[in-house]
């Protein structure tokens, strides 16, 4: 995502933090299923 700068500028740092691991979750859980 080349927007998620525009979208993280509306967020407070609470929600950044959230949404970042939210990501990284997501990242991870993804490389595990594409080995």
């Amino acid at each position: 995502g080349g927007n998620c700068v525009v979208f993280n500028r509306d967020l407070s740092p609470a929600q950044k933090r959230k949404l970042k691991k939210t990501l990284k979750a997501k990242a991870i859980k993804e490389d595990l299923l594409n080995g």
